[in-house]
């Protein structure tokens, strides 16, 4: 959220200096060469290559330090497909922020003065970027609650819907709120598909919250046509309809770099073993959030074997990650040792996956009395920040307590890390 704010910040600033310079409306500046023929100054260009400049740059250092993180890990290589896929979320977060920071721009030059004092132009600044801040929550929400409508439509049944670290579940036919997060997540809806044999509605469920960001983002685009006069709320409105079109973009390509709606309806779609992996995924997290174990939950639900499923999709990677955590509540850490290291050495993890896989290789390896060396080979320092980013999961207290009890053989820093857990 910050870094968007940062990156919106810049065209606020830049339409402030253009339109107290008199070089006309704003409007012509960003649509003005595909709608008016008018070519873009020296000024307007210079901008357009700093905001993909910035992008550019951005996708490259966390590029690199992506590769650093896979230096152990044999992945295969990268395809170009792969590579677009890392560098368009990127560029359509930069536009699409830097869109939004525009009209923000614009609602600034239109309420103040031109010769405003800087602390009033500071404080419209800060105002714009925190309505930018609030739109992004706003947003998130209704992406939730249109994943939440369209799978009550499908025959979906609610379980829980979560926004940041507040959640709203049904518990005894109540609903109740709870704190529950996780790490790079801003929202999650649990529902119940109506069948668990592969047959279920998939694709109004997954399409939902970017429905819902669409509809309401042509909303308040006509809202704003009609408001035009009334300059802060036509601008916010604009802002707002900005970034919902944003969330329903990036939400809604399929890109399996992020396991997205659109990448989960387009395989839901095609590929019946995803089906059913998601089904029984959706039922895990039912009882999870219920509070049921997962040692008590039937065992049919984790059926992950090796080589009776690829590798290549993401919803099957997760499902291996849940047989994972099974077999880690059942004790069973020889077959934990098996598959996190069948799942390190052969598929193309996301971050939160790779982290829970390194976290429980290293505990196995460990409980199972195998070579420390095995360890230090994965405790590198990348490792280790990933699992700082995830501090909060019970994977990372689990790993440490196991590390600090035998592999340093320090009791009162395990103990620490039990309580903790």
């Amino acid at each position: 959220l910050l870094n968007g704010t940062e990156i919106g910040s810049v065209p606020i600033l830049y339409a402030e200096d253009v339109l107290k310079a008199g070089y006309g409306d704003y409007l012509k500046k960003i649509f003005g060469f595909f709608l008016f023929s008018q070519i873009p100054d020296i000024f307007s260009i210079i901008g357009y290559i700093i905001i993909c400049g910035m992008a550019v740059v951005m996708f490259l250092y966390n590029n690199r330090k992506k590769n650093n993180m896979n230096t152990d890990n044999k992945i295969k290589k990268k395809s170009k497909k792969s590579s677009l896929e890392k560098i368009l979320p990127t560029v359509l977060y930069m536009g699409f922020c830097g869109l939004a920071g525009a009209f923000g721009g614009m609602a600034m030059v239109k309420v103040l003065p031109k010769d405003a004092p800087n602390w009033q132009e500071f404080l419209g600044i800060l105002l714009v970027m925190i309505a930018f801040v609030v739109i992004l929550v706003i947003q998130i929400f209704i992406h939730e609650v249109g994943h939440m409508v369209c799978g009550l439509m499908s025959g979906y049944e609610f379980i829980s819907i979560r926004f940041f670290g507040f959640m709203i579940m049904k518990e005894n036919g109540k609903l109740v709120r709870k704190k529950h997060s996780i790490a790079g997540t801003g929202g999650q809806c649990i529902m119940i598909p109506p069948r668990t044999d592969g047959t279920s509605p998939t694709q109004l469920f997954n399409w939902g919250g970017c429905i819902a960001n669409v509809i309401v983002s042509v909303i308040a685009i006509t809202f704003a046509v009609f408001f035009w006069d009334k300059a802060l709320l036509s601008m916010f409105l604009l802002m707002f309809s900005t970034i919902g079109i944003y969330f329903a973009i990036i939400n809604g390509i399929p890109l399996k770099s992020l396991g997205n709606d659109g990448y989960n309806a387009v395989t839901l779609k095609n590929r019946p073993d995803a089906r059913i992996a998601f089904e029984r995924s959706q039922m895990i997290l039912k009882e999870m959030v219920m509070g049921i174990r997962l040692k008590c939950m039937p065992a049919e639900y984790f059926d992950y074997e090796i080589g009776k499923y690829d590798l290549d999709d993401n919803i099957i990677t997760s499902m291996a990650g849940m047989t994972i955590n099974y077999h880690i509540d059942c004790g069973n850490y020889e077959k934990v040792y098996e598959l996190t290291k069948y799942l390190y050495d052969n598929a193309e993890l996301s971050d939160i996956q790779k982290f829970i896989v390194i976290a429980e290789l290293v505990t196995s390896i460990l409980i199972t009395g195998r070579e420390k060396s095995d360890v230090d080979k994965l405790f590198t320092k990348e490792n280790k920040k990933l699992m700082k980013i995830h501090q909060a999961q019970p994977s990372t207290h689990r790993v440490w307590y196991v590390y600090e009890l035998l592999y340093n053989g320090n009791k009162e820093k395990a103990e620490k890390h039990r309580k903790d857990f």
